[in-house]
């Protein structure tokens, strides 16, 4: 063992008295170039792995959440408009509303009133289509109308009534809706008189029965 590491020195003195003349050095420049040397061979691997990793700062420190608010919008309820009512039957309504009935209606068709008399046969009146006449009463499908002195009953359907009816009733169900809208009125108030005080009387204006019954 001893003589291994005796062999050792000697090669190690050899080698560095051999570089000594082959360049010239004195020991220290020699142990310089070779600290440079070495520097040179492995200082670039110790600078890329001893180089600083970057601050990521503290990894203790929990990432910054991003944090989305969502607006939700609501949208407006729409309510839907009321369904109209529906309107009821225009015959039907104007039994009910008799003082709707239109005085006077349209034939629609021909008529034929007949004429009874003493000194004519077959006498008639024909009112052509389109003649008006008065409206006497409305039964189930006819109405009784009149031309002058004569009344006839025509079926309804001969007649432009339902027609009539219709635009009267839409009419009077408008103005009925209308007048329930309308604000009640306000009750009138009677103005009170004002308020007088009653004048003291005066003592000649007593009659004082005491005084008179002693007079007596």
């Amino acid at each position: 063992m001893k003589r291994s590491i005796l062999v050792i020195i000697i090669l190690f003195l050899v080698l560095v008295g051999g570089a000594m003349v082959y360049f010239k050095d004195t020991p220290s420049e020699l142990w310089q170039r070779g600290r440079d040397y070495v520097n040179a061979a492995f200082g670039e691997e110790d600078r890329t792995e001893s180089a600083p990793e970057p601050d990521l700062g503290n990894s203790s420190d929990p990432a910054p959440i991003e944090v989305t608010t969502e607006v939700s919008v609501e949208e407006p309820e729409i309510t839907p408009s009321p369904a109209p009512e529906p309107l009821p039957e225009p015959l039907t309504w104007l039994r009910n509303h008799s003082r709707f009935a239109p005085r006077e209606i349209i034939l629609n068709t021909r008529q034929r009133i007949n004429i009874e008399s003493d000194d004519a046969e077959d006498s008639w009146i024909e009112l052509l289509a389109g003649s008006p006449v008065r409206m006497e009463r409305l039964k189930e499908d006819t109405v009784i109308v009149r031309f002058g002195a004569y009344k006839l009953e025509v079926p309804i359907e001969e007649t432009n009534l339902e027609e009539l009816t219709v635009d009267i009733m839409e009419k009077a169900i408008a103005a009925a809706k209308a007048e329930a809208l309308k604000p009640a009125p306000r009750p009138q108030v009677t103005p009170q008189p004002a308020y007088e005080p009653l004048k003291p009387q005066r003592r000649n204006d007593v009659y004082v029965w005491n005084e008179t019954s002693n007079g007596n």
